[in-house]
């Protein structure tokens, strides 16, 4: 898989996860009588799903350039303002170096793409 065929593929599956992963950690579910195995099912669950988002975040992070971007050839501002997003959403600090330089490159250029006006 490419590069930018493979950043976008865990864009996609990290933004899936961590809507997912906030759902599921705001929804509030008693355990009844007898419900113990079921109750350990979803604590592993969860425990995967945070960390399928730990492993997202890192690549992420991993994958960014010394200039804040991700490098993307096509709608660079665009791919950044995702990857931000994602980040954001997965529960990264706002104050997060690497999230403090995609904003600080997004905020430098005008917005005109769809995804960087919107995100």
């Amino acid at each position: 898989m490419h590069g930018s065929s493979r950043l976008a593929a865990v864009l996609l599956g990290l933004s899936l996860v961590a809507i997912r992963w906030g759902r599921l950690s705001a929804e509030e579910q008693p355990v009844a009588d007898g419900a113990k195995d079921a109750a350990r099912d979803k604590i592993a669950e969860e425990r995967a799903q945070r960390q399928a988002v730990e492993r997202g975040v890192a690549f992420l992070k991993q994958q960014q350039m010394q200039d804040g971007t991700w490098g993307a050839a096509n709608f660079p501002q665009a791919v950044t303002s995702l990857c931000a997003y994602a980040l954001l959403r997965s529960g990264v600090d706002p104050h997060d170096a690497a999230l403090q330089k995609a904003v600080d490159d997004v905020k430098r250029q005008p917005a005109q793409q769809l995804y960087t006006v919107a995100l």
